[in-house]
């Protein structure tokens, strides 16, 4: 089953036109398949001009450029100002300002995401949010343990592990406990508190 979202964005005096396409594949191993599947999405980029002549039809994102030692080629080659910000998709199409290309790879990351909720998926921002709030909830229920109020900060935790191996491990390389910083606990809480998984 194949899936496909299309959305058009200004690009300079002409427009961006933008398809992202989405399919199911079957997982393999080996040549064996598990029984799984997962979800492909692609995506292209059209640069039409105003007066309707296609000027990039393969991109599949935008590339927003500024002044540096790795865009300074590029720059001098097309004679650009060193002191703006362009949006170059393929290899000749560039438009002043980075909107353009903000405004592309959004819509893109947007689509992506539809379709894969449509699919039943997730996006790797909403599995590197479970993520981080897994192991957010991991190091509030460590420092509870440890108790809050005699949580050490980083440089703490830094001498007092330098004291712990001198004296167990007798300078070597030896077993030396895992602590909680008051820096990690608060972190930890305002993720929790952000994504309302905070629960006192």
């Amino acid at each position: 089953m194949k899936k496909e979202l299309f959305k058009e964005v200004p690009f300079g005096k002409g427009i961006a036109k933008i398809t992202v396409t989405a399919f199911v594949e079957a997982v393999d191993l080996d040549g064996q398949l598990t029984g799984n599947s997962k979800v492909i999405t692609t995506s292209n980029v059209e640069i039409v001009s105003g007066d309707g002549k296609l000027l990039e039809r393969r991109a599949s994102f935008a590339n927003i450029l500024t002044y540096d030692e790795g865009s300074c080629t590029l720059y001098e080659k097309f004679n650009l100002d060193t002191t703006k910000e362009y949006t170059r998709v393929g290899d000749r199409v560039l438009t002043i300002g980075g909107e353009a290309g903000r405004a592309i790879n959004n819509a893109i990351e947007e689509m992506k995401a539809e379709l894969l909720k449509s699919f039943g998926k997730k996006t790797d921002a909403e599995k590197q949010k479970e993520e981080a709030i897994a192991e957010a909830k991991e190091v509030v229920q460590q420092a509870q343990k440890e108790g809050i109020e005699s949580l050490m900060t980083k440089q703490e935790i830094k001498a007092w592990r330098h004291r712990f191996n001198l004296l167990y491990n007798e300078g070597g390389e030896g077993y030396i406990p895992s602590r909680v910083s008051r820096e990690e606990y608060e972190k930890s809480l305002a993720i929790l508190k952000e994504s309302g998984e905070y629960h006192e």
